[in-house]
């Protein structure tokens, strides 16, 4: 599935791209037979956007952070980023430097270029404190598996809902404080 994926990325095929997530989400537990049963990638989806949630607005443990979790949130800093990219034909081609690290600390590089490359475009004072609480989680992370093994949650973050604009909540929380 992986293999296709990558297809769609080239061709900019943003829907295939979610069937085929939700294909693999949905299948992985049926080839993988080591894993708990009742944790699936699928319903972990969840537990995913609450902790990027909570790591946004600092109540997470970032020393408790695992690899999934780590991926996830930076598939949803690299969203982000992307999306500050004032290109007018954003494709998922764009993600190519994503996809071909293996190593951790080549994967953090191109995050941070990223995030260097387009620094014009966020405004970290002010409604853009989200994404650099995340990003500063993201960034420290260490790890020595290999991020190819961690694509399903990096993309998983690339193309769910965005955890770092603010909700209803946020707004009553900070007018409180």
């Amino acid at each position: 599935i992986f293999s296709h994926i990558k297809d769609d990325l080239k061709q900019n095929n943003g829907y295939s791209i979610k069937e085929k997530l939700n294909l693999w989400f949905s299948l992985y537990e049926k080839f993988n037979h080591n894993k708990n049963k009742e944790i699936t990638m699928s319903n972990q989806l969840k537990n995913y956007q609450k902790y990027v949630e909570e790591l946004s607005l600092e109540k997470a443990d970032t020393s408790a952070m695992t690899d999934k979790q780590f991926a996830f949130a930076a598939g949803q800093v690299i969203e982000y980023v992307l999306k500050k990219s004032a290109a007018e034909n954003r494709s998922y081609q764009l993600l190519e430097p994503y996809l071909q690290q293996s190593k951790c600390q080549e994967f953090k590089r191109a995050i941070a270029n990223d995030i260097a490359r387009y620094k014009h475009a966020i405004d970290i004072d002010k409604k853009d404190f989200r994404f650099k609480r995340v990003s500063d989680a993201v960034l420290a992370h260490e790890t020595e598996t290999n991020m190819k093994d961690l694509l399903p949650e990096v993309l998983s973050g690339v193309f769910s809902r965005c955890q770092f604009f603010y909700k209803d909540e946020d707004k009553k929380q900070e007018n409180n404080n």
